[in-house]
């Protein structure tokens, strides 16, 4: 959390304090192939959503801040870490046995 704080600040002191969010909702919303990896994988698609700095409407050269998720009511920073282990992680299967009467 330290990280997102400090590019926040940095941003801040550069003047940089218009904030741009594109969402994500599907893989083909994103050239990003480790945001594709992750929401192909997911079992229930959420939004992902890019978040980036500028200076001004005519500033073209953002400075990425990060990825999000909106739950439980509140925006949840998404840490580079675990979106690369939910871009390799196995798809989940549940195997019930047995037999039906």
């Amino acid at each position: 959390m330290e990280s997102i704080k400090k590019r926040i600040e940095q941003n801040l002191n550069d003047g940089r304090t218009r904030i741009d969010v594109r969402p994500i909702v599907k893989p083909s919303d994103t050239e990003m192939p480790l945001i594709r990896a992750v929401l192909g994988a997911m079992a229930q698609p959420i939004t992902i959503y890019i978040v980036s700095a500028t200076k001004g409407p005519n500033d073209k050269s953002p400075y990425y801040l990060g990825e999000f998720v909106y739950v439980e009511g509140g925006f949840r920073y998404l840490d580079r870490q675990v979106i690369h282990a939910l871009s390799t992680a196995p798809p989940m299967r549940v195997t019930v046995g047995g037999k039906a009467d």
